[in-house]
C-alpha cells in the first residue's frame, strides 16, 4: 500500500515562517503504516511536506509494488483540495487501483468525498485496524462492503457503514520513526503522541469528531520505550507531548514522570506538554518538576469567562491565571494560545484576553482567529449566522491566516458581533504587540531555554552561520512590511493596543 500525506505547500500555510516551523513527522499516515507493518504488509509513505508528489515518483512507487495497487490519502481540511488532486491523478494513472481516503475531513464529509468519483472508499475516524481490514480485503479480492467504519459510492447514492470500534492503543506498536530517517535531517523527531482524545466538548475541536469524549493513552512502558529510541537512537534532547493534554489522568502522568526519572532520561532530555490550567496544581508540578519538564503551553483561549462557557470549555479565566501563575512561579516556561472571533465575542472581550495574556508576561503567545472546521460545533453556529466564509475549496481554513496574510486575509468567520476589518485588525496586532516588545524578541532570539511549544524555534548558534542571517533579514523584511500595510489599512479601526 502506498500512504500520501498531501499538502499543498507549507510556504501557503505558513508564510514566510516556514523556515522556522518544526517538521514534525506526519503522525497519523505514522501510525497506520505501523500497524500494516506489525500486520506483516507493505508500505511505502509519501509526505509532501517533504517531498512533493510527481508522476515519475508516483510511477517508481508503483513499480515496487504489486497488484491490485492500493493508494490511502489522509486528509485535513486544509488539504481536502490537494488530496482529491492526487486522488484524480491517480485514476487517469491507475484506473484499476482501490484509492483510499481517510481523516478528519472524510470522516465528517464522506459524502462530498465518495460522490467526487475521484475515490472508492472513505475510511471514517480512526483507520488503523479499518484499513487493516481493506487491504486484506481488497488484495485477496473479497467483497470489503460490510466492513464497519467505511463509505463508499454504490447506484449512485452515498453508503456509509456502522462505526468501527476507536483503537485499542495497546495494541499499537511503538511509532514508526524508522521509516522516515532518509528525511531525518528535515524532520524533528522530538515530538510524541501518547494518547488520543479528550474528554471535554469544546465546540472549536474538530478531532472531537473522530475520537468522541474518549481518553486513551499508551501504557507506561511504551512510553518509555518510545523515549528510549528519541533519546538514545536519534539524539532528541527535547521532547514535547503533543498529547492534547498530557494531564488529564493524574496518575498516569505521575507513572510516566516517574518512569522517565527512573530510566535516567529526566538527565538526557528536557520535556514539554500542553495541559489545562485547571489540572495544574504543586503536586502535579512535583511530578512534571522531577522529570525535566521546563514547559508547558496552556490553551487559554479567552480572558472572558462569559466566552468560555460559549465555546464549553468547562473551565474559567480564574483556573488559567492560577495554573500559569503557579508554573511560573516554579520555574516553567510557559506557552499560551488564544482564539479571538469566537460567537458573541465584543471587542471589549478581545481585550480581556491581550491584556490577560500581558499581565501575565507568558513567554510565548499566539493569538489565532477562530477557524470553524467542519464538523465541529463552531462550524455549525457559523452557517447559521450566516457569518461562514470557508472560500474555495477550503481555502479559508486557517487558523494563522491573519497573521501570515495581513490585510490580504479572508477571515473563515467572522462573528455577527464585530465587522471583519475590526477581527482582522486586532488579531494582526494583538500578535504584533505582544511578540515585538524588546524582552520577548531577545528571548526569542538569543534564549534558548524559551519554550515556544513547538511551533517556531531558531536553529542553535544561528548568529554564527550567515545563511540563517539571509533568511532572518529576508523574513524580517517582509514582515515589516506587512506592518507597514496592516497600518495603513488599520488606520480607521481603533485597536485600543498600546503600539
Amino acid at each position: 500500500m502506498i500512504l500520501i500525506n498531501p499538502q499543498k505547500g507549507r510556504r501557503i500555510q505558513l508564510g514566510a515562517f516556514a523556515s522556522y516551523v518544526p517538521l514534525n513527522v506526519p503522525f497519523g499516515i505514522g501510525f497506520l503504516s505501523g500497524y500494516l507493518l506489525m500486520k506483516g504488509k507493505a508500505v511505502t509513505v509519501v509526505d509532501e511536506e517533504v517531498t512533493p508528489l510527481t508522476v515519475d515518483m508516483l510511477e517508481n512507487y508503483v513499480r515496487k509494488t504489486h497488484v491490485p495497487h492500493i493508494f490511502g490519502i489522509s486528509c485535513l481540511t486544509a488539504n481536502i483540495n490537494r488530496g482529491l488532486e492526487i486522488a484524480r491523478l491517480i485514476r487517469e494513472l491507475y484506473p484499476s487501483s482501490t484509492i483510499i481516503m481517510g481523516g478528519i475531513h472524510p470522516t465528517v464529509l464522506p459524502d462530498e468525498v465518495v460522490k467526487s468519483g475521484l475515490v472508492d472508499i472513505v475510511v471514517r475516524n480512526e483507520g488503523e485496524v479499518t484499513l487493516y481490514r481493506l487491504y486484506e480485503a481488497v488484495k485477496e479480492g473479497r467483497d470489503y462492503r460490510d466492513i464497519p467504519g467505511i463509505s463508499y459510492l454504490e447506484g449512485g447514492d452515498a453508503v456509509h457503514r456502522g462505526a468501527a470500534p476507536l483503537v485499542d492503543m495497546g495494541e499499537l506498536p511503538l511509532f514508526p520513526y524508522h521509516i522516515f530517517e532518509r528525511h531525518r535531517r528535515r524532520y524533528n523527531f522530538g515530538f510524541l503522541t501518547s494518547s488520543r482524545g479528550c474528554p471535554f466538548d469544546c465546540i472549536f475541536c474538530s478531532q472531537r469528531a473522530i475520537t468522541g469524549r474518549s481518553y486513551r493513552f499508551m501504557k507506561t512502558e511504551k512510553v518509555i520505550e518510545t523515549i528510549d529510541l528519541m533519546v538514545n537512537k536519534y539524539g532528541e534532547r527535547y521532547i514535547v507531548f503533543s498529547d492534547d493534554n498530557f494531564a488529564v489522568h493524574k496518575k498516569r502522568m505521575a507513572d510516566i514522570c516517574d518512569a522517565i526519572v527512573e530510566h535516567g532520561f529526566s538527565k538526557k532530555a528536557a520535556f514539554m506538554c500542553q495541559c489545562r490550567g485547571d489540572a495544574i496544581n504543586d503536586e502535579a508540578l512535583d511530578y512534571l518538576k522531577r522529570a525535566n519538564f521546563n514547559g508547558i503551553s496552556f490553551g487559554i483561549e479567552s480572558g472572558s469567562d462569559r466566552i468560555l462557557d460559549v465555546i464549553k470549555k468547562a473551565e474559567k479565566v480564574e483556573d488559567n491565571v492560577n495554573g500559569i501563575m503557579l508554573a511560573k512561579k516554579r520555574g516553567f516556561k510557559v506557552s499560551g494560545t488564544y482564539i479571538l472571533g469566537l460567537p458573541t465575542e465584543t471587542r471589549q472581550e478581545r481585550l480581556m484576553s491581550y491584556r490577560m495574556a500581558k499581565k501575565l508576561d507568558l513567554d510565548y503567545v499566539r493569538f489565532n482567529n477562530a477557524t470553524p472546521y467542519p464538523g465541529t460545533e463552531l462550524y455549525e453556529i457559523a452557517k447559521r449566522e450566516g457569518g461562514l466564509n470557508t472560500g474555495e475549496n477550503w481555502a479559508n481554513l486557517n487558523a494563522c491566516a491573519v497573521l501570515i496574510g495581513g490585510s490580504k486575509t479572508e477571515v473563515p468567520y467572522v462573528p455577527n458581533t464585530c465587522t471583519k476589518e475590526e477581527l482582522l485588525s486586532d488579531v494582526f496586532w494583538f500578535n504584533v504587540c505582544y511578540t515585538l516588545r524588546p524582552a520577548r524578541v531577545w528571548k526569542f532570539l538569543f534564549d534558548k531555554t524559551t519554550d515556544t511549544a513547538g511551533w517556531i524555534q531558531l536553529p542553535d548558534k544561528w548568529w554564527l552561520k550567515w545563511g540563517e542571517w539571509k533568511t532572518l533579514i529576508k523574513v524580517g523584511s517582509g514582515f515589516f512590511a506587512q506592518i507597514a500595510r496592516m497600518t495603513v489599512y488599520s488606520l480607521k479601526v481603533k485597536t485600543g493596543v498600546s503600539r
